[in-house]
Order: structure tokens, then sequence, then C-alpha cells
């Protein structure tokens, strides 16, 4: 693993940050490696390494969570909650 340095890690909280902030948005690595100014691998490594997940893996897990606080919030009769199904099955790959 490459070292990060303190700068690596509060830039890569400010992404963790960025994708809770922005769901059920889909979120493009290319644009979080952007946003970062990192390298691809420093930011994918780094964050893999802080969290035991990948970005991907974390933005899924973010994302069900969210979608299930919206199904739970819904009435199933109530057409909301086919608008929560549809936002759903948006997010999955």
């Amino acid at each position: 693993m490459i070292p990060l340095s303190n700068d690596d890690v509060r830039t890569i909280d400010r992404i963790l940050q960025h994708i809770v902030d922005n769901v059920p948005n889909r979120l493009k690595v290319d644009h979080l490696v952007a946003m970062s100014g990192m390298s691809r691998t420093r930011l994918t490594r780094g964050f893999k390494f802080l969290f035991q997940l990948t970005i991907h893996q974390y933005w899924l897990e973010v994302s069900m969570d969210y979608a299930l606080q919206k199904m739970q919030q819904a009435d199933v009769s109530d057409e909301r909650s086919i608008n929560v199904r549809t936002a759903i099955l948006n997010l999955l790959p």
C-alpha cells in the first residue's frame, strides 16, 4: 500500500462525504478523481485501505440504505412507493 498523507486522508474523507451527500445520484469514479486532484490509483487504493470497500461498493451500500429508508417511509399501495421501486431499479448497474 502506498503511504497516505494527512492531506490524502482528508481528501478521501471529503470524497466519501460527497458520495453520501449525492445519493441516489450515480457517481463516476472519474468525476471523483477529478474532484480529489489525486491519481485514480491513489484515490481508489486509498479509499479501499481506509474503508475496506471499493468506491463502488461503498456507493452501492449507501444507495441501498437510502432506498430502504425511502421504501420504509412509503405505503406499499401509495404511488410514491412505485416511484421508489423505480428509483431502486435505476440505481442497479
